[in-house]
């Protein structure tokens, strides 16, 4: 009961920050709920202590061998910057911790 309850307040502090369309209803409602479904699918795949990026298929898919590509912090880091900061800064991270491996595989190629 303890870990439930744990576990809504968490998330109702994470929608608390989401994005609300005013007065949705109709279309818009819809709207509203493919906006709350992409979001919910971006959270699951993040946490703020755990400095990793984002997998094509997220966290529920072995697609592409669960690699991450160059432009997943290009598509959905804007989106975790702007209302989920302390999401984003994994993504930094995860950049910035594999810098010296990145460095080390360029230099094991010829220079053109």
């Amino acid at each position: 009961d303890q870990l439930l309850a744990s576990h809504v307040t968490q998330w109702n502090q994470i929608w608390s920050r989401g994005i609300d369309i005013f007065g949705a209803s109709g279309p818009l409602q819809d709207l509203q709920k493919l906006v709350t479904a992409s979001l919910y699918y971006i959270l699951i795949s993040v946490d703020s202590e755990w400095p990793y990026s984002v997998a094509p298929g997220s966290i529920d898919s072995t697609s592409y061998n669960s690699h991450v590509f160059w432009d997943s912090e290009l598509f959905v880091g804007p989106t975790l910057l702007h209302l989920y900061p302390e999401f984003a800064q994994s993504f930094i991270e995860y950049r910035l911790n594999r810098r010296e491996g990145a460095r080390l595989k360029a230099e094991s190629y010829p220079t053109p």
